[in-house]
């Protein structure tokens, strides 16, 4: 992913620039290297766009509600959205390859992914993170969280750590 493009999405996306025509209320952004694109989920009207290479926006997908994280693992796009659903997306069709409801959690707020075939969700609203069995679709609680409301997630790969950011000010990073 080339820095310089991530940085002019994150400004177009938080500058209100380009937000009031196709973004309503965007939350995340996750970039695709096989097609150039990023994907932007909308947590406003539940759509998620996707910006290809020359910076065209299409609709990747509508009707979905309150999205919120996303990641991408074999070809497949992960949002979180609705604050019970987790969604995969075939990249190539959008065609819908994926679908889990975690009844028990009040507030799911971001996805990442591990090279295991796992999925890890934070719920904001309980205070924890769901582990998900992309195979099987079955997931359990992973941990509670020490801090409150732990929002951001990415999988640190080089040295195989979940990395979390919490949504209070001055949080710790665990």
């Amino acid at each position: 992913m080339n820095i310089k493009n991530l940085l002019l999405i994150i400004f177009l996306l938080t500058s209100g620039y380009v937000c009031s025509q196709v973004y309503q209320s965007p939350e995340s952004v996750v970039f695709d290297p096989f097609t150039h694109s990023y994907f932007v989920s909308n947590h406003g009207d539940g759509t998620i766009i996707q910006i290809d290479s020359t910076g065209v926006k299409s609709y990747f997908k509508k009707g979905l509600a309150k999205l919120t994280g996303t990641v991408i693992h074999d070809n497949t796009l992960y949002v979180v959205g609705n604050s019970q659903w987790v969604w995969g997306f075939n990249i190539a069709d959008g065609s819908t390859k994926f679908e889990l409801r975690i009844s028990e959690s009040k507030f799911l707020n971001d996805i990442t992914t591990d090279d295991s075939g796992f999925l890890y969700v934070t719920d904001i609203g309980l205070n924890k993170i769901f582990k998900i069995n992309i195979s099987s679709g079955k997931y359990s609680e992973l941990v509670k969280t020490k801090s409150v409301a732990p929002n951001g997630i990415v999988f640190d790969k080089f040295n195989n750590r979940l990395l979390v950011c919490y949504f209070n000010e001055k949080s710790d990073i665990d």
